[in-house]
Parts: C-alpha cells; sequence; structure tokens
C-alpha cells in the first residue's frame, strides 16, 4: 500500500520487494526506502521490528493469518485489511483514519475524480462504445487482466471502456492462442512483467490468428512498459490515465 501511504503524504520505513524486484513507478520518491523481501513469504517478526514501525498495515486479511498478526501486534499497532486492492478508495480512507490524514484522503480522492472527469471528456470521441482489454504476461504465461483491479479498473471502471467477454464477469483469465478469434477488444494494451513474458510475446505475435484480429490491423495495440499498470493506488491509476490519454488522445 505504497501508493496510497505517498498520496496521504506518508513514506514509509519499509517497501514491498519481490527480491530485487519493487514497484518502479515510485522509485522516485522511495529509491531510499528498505526493501521487505516477500519472494520467500511475508518477513518474520525478527524483520519487521528492525524498521521500528509505529503502525503495521496489513494489506490483505490472509496475511494475518497463522498468528502473524499476534506476532506483529506485539511489534507495533496492526490493521489488517480484508482486501484493500478490491476497494481503493475505501482503504485510502480508511488509511487516512488510521493515520489521522482523513481530510488529505478526501482532497486525494477529489483531484483524482476529477482527473478521471477530463479524461472522459479527452477520450469520449475514440472510446465509447469500444472495449479494451490487457494483455498480462511473465514467465508462468498469458493472462487477461478484467476490470477488477490495477490497471483493469482504471480501463472499465474509471475511463468507462466495455469489457471483454472472456473477463466480462471474471477478474483474470489464461489465454491461449486458440482463444484469439474471439478477442473481441477495439484496443490492446500488453504489460510484459520486467520483460519475463518475451517467450509468450514473441509466441504471440508469430502466431497468423494474433495478426487477424482487427486491433492489430489497424494498430491499436500497445505495450506499457509502466508497471503502474499493475499496481493499485491513486498515483498507479493517474499515471495509466495519462498514458492512455497520451496514447488514443494525444
Amino acid at each position: 500500500m505504497e501508493d496510497s501511504l505517498l498520496v496521504l503524504g506518508v513514506k514509509p520505513t519499509a517497501q514491498w520487494a519481490n527480491g530485487d524486484i519493487v514497484p518502479v513507478y515510485l522509485q522516485e520518491q522511495l529509491g531510499d526506502v528498505a526493501k521487505a523481501d516477500f519472494s520467500a513469504g511475508l518477513p518474520t517478526p525478527e524483520v519487521v521490528a528492525s524498521y521500528k514501525p509505529d503502525l503495521i498495515v496489513l494489506g490483505n486479511s490472509y496475511y494475518a493469518d497463522n498468528g502473524v498478526y499476534e506476532q506483529y501486534a506485539k511489534i507495533a499497532p496492526t490493521y489488517a485489511f480484508k482486501q484493500s486492492s478490491s476497494d481503493l478508495n475505501g482503504s485510502l480512507r480508511k488509511l487516512g483514519e488510521l493515520l489521522g490524514k482523513s481530510q488529505e484522503a478526501e482532497q486525494a480522492l477529489s483531484d483524482y475524480q476529477r482527473k478521471v472527469e477530463e479524461a472522459r471528456i479527452k477520450l469520449a470521441p475514440v472510446a465509447e462504445g469500444k472495449k479494451a482489454v490487457i494483455i498480462r504476461m511473465n514467465d508462468r504465461g498469458i493472462f487477461l487482466m478484467g476490470g477488477d483491479y490495477y490497471g483493469g479498473y482504471v480501463l472499465a471502471q474509471d475511463l468507462g471502456f466495455g469489457k471483454i467477454k472472456f473477463v466480462e464477469k471474471e477478474s483474470s483469465a489464461d489465454l491461449s492462442l486458440e482463444m484469439l478469434p474471439e478477442l473481441d477488444a477495439d484496443y490492446i494494451f500488453i504489460a510484459n512483467h520486467a520483460g519475463t513474458g518475451d517467450a509468450f510475446l514473441k509466441e504471440l505475435e508469430s502466431s497468423p490468428l494474433w495478426r487477424n484480429l482487427p486491433a492489430v490491423k489497424e494498430d491499436r495495440v500497445f505495450k506499457i512498459a509502466n508497471d503502474a499498470w499493475l499496481n493499485g493506488g491513486l498515483i498507479a491509476g493517474g499515471n495509466v490515465i495519462d498514458e492512455v490519454v497520451e496514447l488514443l488522445a494525444p
């Protein structure tokens, strides 16, 4: 939840990391912040204590299972969200309440809504009645991102693009080459996570089924390098909005 903390003007004492991988889009503000490595699971109580926190926030309730909450709570006051990423506005407000930053939270939400409304006006000529999808790939495969979280939420909920049928009611779905003829997207955004999906990207782009898609033929496929698309928060959402506007309605 580093994104939301920064929105509130609070710099965390440690940031999430998977080995050396951190949210790149936040590193201008977090470049000097210690990395809490989650690659082998939650940091141990000893590691958490070494950061000398005044407050410990768990973004998901399952992080609190198996006695973790009780162990962390011995270090500092601890709060566990049920699922912070499924309700970014609500979780930002709660975080603001916990930190005495409720006014900052409301101002940030108001500013973000204004940004959304301005973007919708700019995008209206190219977005109305159109469907968009994010194809996410990594070393495990190729996936479709639905409209419930991260960049998919921004496209569907904030900017009003329609959802393709494969993720109309799903948060995500595996994508196989055989499914391509039914990929009913007007705009396709490809997020290749830190280049780990290069082999799958090559396979996708070499497929005749891919090259026959209307979005491909009409140059409406965009490769996204900004990892804000794969993270949640108002900073991430703002980055996604800026990029969509720049690509579709410059």
